[in-house]
């Protein structure tokens, strides 16, 4: 039977919350100022596509611009893909979701500091990361954020507001809610930032992906280091709240289950995968709660070896070893 997980206290909380968050981000802010501010590459080119108008302009564009062609819009050199994608761009409905994304992002300066300094703060605790350009464009939806090589292209459409009328429609809205603008920069150093967590392909079980998946939400607490721990996983506040009240509740459950060790494929994406609920525990449980759970035993193993470094534990591949070492406790 699915365990009952109840939220206690959750207007207080939230009201306490709210005033904490506002009167706190500033300091926080200030504690982790960027002294030394690596400047970053980029390069809007909302304009430049919304201009191209013949298929003869937009495809010398393409010809001109190999990774946007063949990374983000995959046309494989293909020109009738490609007419296909100018068809997309060069209509009435393109036009105002154009203008949408414009009046959105109109200032994009706050982005920009946002990045700068979470790749500062990448590049000092992995030295060899080589520092790549961003690139921002109007795709009518075809994609939201690509990395290749020393590049990161970035689909603006998806993170328009919540309440915009001009979301994609073939995302389902427990994911989509968390394409909005303030989660603009967490989603794209997430998909960044995995490429450096190393893994072992021979260990299958649930607690070596689940650690995986802690690694990189550790990584990104560090990058990131003033934004909600529940914007980084995204989930709600309410979500977050409810799941830390749980702790010991949702461990119990991996416990008595034995799930720690299981290698069954179908079993582990209950846990791991993206779902709106994690029913096996409750009806009120987020989805990949395995990630949240391998977070938290990755910040006890971090909190009992305060001589390992980021990067040592992301270079560490021996997860059955982290998870004993871990010491981890639901509070």
């Amino acid at each position: 039977m699915a365990k009952k997980l109840k939220l206690k206290n959750n207007i207080l909380f939230s009201i306490v919350c709210i005033v904490f968050i506002s009167c706190s981000y500033k300091n926080c802010e200030d504690k982790n100022r960027v002294n030394n501010k690596i400047p970053l590459s980029f390069y809007r080119i909302e304009d430049t596509v919304y201009n191209l108008n013949s298929f003869d302009d937009f495809n010398s564009f393409m010809v001109e611009n190999p990774i946007l062609s063949e990374a983000f819009f995959e046309t494989k050199n293909s020109i009738k893909k490609k007419e296909e994608l100018f068809s997309l761009i060069n209509n009435i409905y393109f036009d105002s979701l154009y203008f949408e994304v414009k009046n959105t992002f109109k200032s994009f300066n706050s982005k920009k500091k946002e990045f700068e300094d979470s790749f500062s703060r990448l590049k000092a605790i992995l030295p060899q990361v080589n520092i790549p350009k961003i690139t921002t464009i109007v795709s009518g939806f075809y994609n939201d954020v690509v990395v290749v090589d020393n590049n990161i292209i970035i689909g603006l459409d998806y993170f328009l507001d919540n309440d915009s009328r001009f979301k994609p429609q073939d995302i389902p809205d427990y994911i989509l809610k968390r394409y909005s603008p303030d989660n603009l920069v967490p989603i794209t150093m997430s998909v960044y930032c995995s490429q450096f967590n190393k893994t072992n392909p021979l260990d299958n079980t649930m607690i070596s992906e689940m650690l995986n998946f802690g690694k990189l939400y550790y990584l990104l607490e560090t990058v990131l280091p003033c934004m909600s721990p529940y914007n980084l996983i995204g989930y709600s506040q309410e979500e977050w709240t409810l799941i830390n009240q749980n702790e010991e509740t949702i461990y119990g459950v991996f416990v008595d289950r034995q799930l720690f060790f299981e290698t069954n494929h179908l079993i582990k994406n209950k846990y791991l995968s993206e779902r709106p609920k994690t029913f096996e525990i409750s009806p009120n449980c987020p989805g990949r709660i395995g990630s949240w759970l391998g977070w938290k035993i990755i910040k006890s193993y971090m909190q009992n070896h305060p001589n390992i470094t980021i990067q040592e534990l992301l270079n560490n591949t021996n997860n059955k070893e982290i998870f004993f070492e871990s010491l981890y406790k639901p509070s």
